[in-house]
């Protein structure tokens, strides 16, 4: 006679555990800047029902990163999306790679910026880095850059994560 196991569920409950999160969030803290001037909001902190734009220039909408990523008024980034297109970019970003937002917009990020070091960057390069942080990694990864039409110059960029909605951030440092 074949034995069967008969599972009760209070035995199912006993191997329930409680999971802690992966970040703590007292010891992980995210800033709100614009994605277009990085001013950071005239509130502390956007009320969810209030418009998400920006107040000090009308045109970008307020992103979160994490405090040590984000970017300070009139430095150089770009927000990607996890399909690798950008989706803003500041005006000293503009000016750095020589792109107008508007023509830059929806297009694809390779367009515009390119490994400087293709064959020593590895599974850190770039586009894993951008992938991993529109994903929503919590960490940020430095990598060389190089305008897509620019030989010789080289850029030093931190991407991490931002949004909302998930994206990655790639500021020019």
């Amino acid at each position: 006679m074949p034995h069967t196991l008969r599972v009760t569920p209070d035995d199912r409950r006993r191997h329930l555990q409680l999971v802690s999160p992966a970040i703590h969030e007292e010891t992980f803290s995210w800033s709100w800047f614009c994605g277009h001037c990085a001013a950071p909001p005239v509130r502390a902190v956007p009320a969810p029902h209030q418009q998400r734009v920006c107040e000090s220039c009308g045109v970008g909408l307020m992103q979160q990163a994490p405090a040590d990523a984000a970017p300070v008024p009139n430095e150089a980034f770009v927000i990607v999306d996890s399909s690798l297109s950008v989706q803003s970019m500041s005006p000293a970003a503009e000016q750095l790679l020589a792109v107008s937002g508007d023509d830059a917009v929806e297009r694809r990020v390779t367009d515009l910026l390119v490994p400087a070091d293709a064959e020593a960057q590895g599974p850190a390069g770039l586009a894993a880095a951008i992938t991993q942080s529109a994903g929503g990694a919590t960490t940020t990864t430095g990598v060389f850059v190089r305008p897509g039409a620019t030989f010789g110059v080289r850029l030093r960029a931190q991407v991490g994560p931002c949004g909302p909605p998930r994206a990655a951030l790639i500021v020019f440092r």
